[in-house]
């Protein structure tokens, strides 16, 4: 079974290089009345590698090609075109998927009911965990050992266990030097013979349990939140839908929306640090 990795790397493929997606994607008719792969020939290679240029260049693609017959161009054309927007498509799908992501951790937003001309807003997680769980910086502070220790007694004086700590890949580096918190009394890590060099940390064991460190991009900067996931629910109140708006020239407009938002079962559960560097 390939690897998360390596399907990653595939779908990334699928979706740049039109001449490996034509060749695992599209299929054409031939003259024998068979049904193949799009694998191209050397004269759509170069006609796709015009429109990509375009493309990548300019933002439009405006080709006149005096052609011979029977060499496969309107064919990879059409499959580029079709290429194109299936993957943009996708590609716009991803961003939401991101923005919901960012809304959901990236902001300090409180819940909004919204009205006739103001849009509703969900609460983001740092509006959903209690005061008496929270570490609060009086000020910017680099992120310590104590306040991810600090954090987990609050959560343990108020019957609550997190299995998670997220944070911005900057705070990710401080937790990997927790190794070397002091001179002197650096905790091992057993490295055996191996020939790698590891600095990371997955997991991070306390008195208060085992937690997984997890990085995310889109993490409000000044916070690290620690939290148990089974306490949290994402609400579906429209699922994604794509709707047609209308075509101008040889543009259609296309809708994607939906509506959602994150539900906190129990605000003593889950706890952040504030105001971090």
């Amino acid at each position: 079974m390939a690897s998360a990795e390596a399907m990653k790397a595939v779908l990334r493929r699928l979706k740049d290089d039109f001449s490996y997606y034509s060749g695992k994607c599209l299929k054409i008719r031939t003259k024998r009345g068979t049904v193949e792969p799009l694998v191209l020939n050397v004269a759509q290679h170069r006609l796709v590698e015009i429109a990509d240029n375009q493309w990548n260049t300019e933002g439009k693609v405006r080709i006149i090609v005096l052609k011979a017959r029977q060499m496969g161009l309107s064919t990879a054309i059409g499959g580029w075109i079709f290429h194109k927007v299936t993957t943009k498509k996708a590609k716009r799908s991803a961003e939401l998927k991101r923005d919901l992501e960012h809304a959901y951790v990236g902001l300090a937003q409180t819940a909004t009911a919204g009205n006739a001309s103001t849009a509703r807003l969900l609460a983001s997680v740092s509006s959903q965990i209690d005061a008496s769980v929270r570490v609060n910086n009086a000020s910017a502070t680099a992120l310590t050992e104590n306040m991810i220790l600090t954090a987990n007694q609050n959560l343990y004086n108020a019957g609550s266990e997190a299995s998670i700590i997220m944070c911005k890949p900057a705070d990710s580096l401080v937790i990997a030097n927790f190794a070397y918190r002091a001179s002197g009394a650096e905790r091992r890590r057993d490295v055996g013979d191996g020939t790698k060099i590891v600095n990371t940390v997955e997991v991070y064991r306390s008195p208060f349990g085992e937690q997984r460190v997890v990085l995310n991009r889109f993490i409000k900067t000044g916070h690290c939140i620690v939290y148990d996931p089974d306490q949290w629910r994402k609400v579906v109140l429209r699922p994604w839908f794509q709707e047609t708006l209308g075509k101008t020239g040889d543009n259609t407009a296309v809708l994607l929306a939906g509506e959602y938002s994150l539900k906190h079962r129990n605000f003593k559960a889950s706890s952040f640090i504030n105001n971090l560097t």
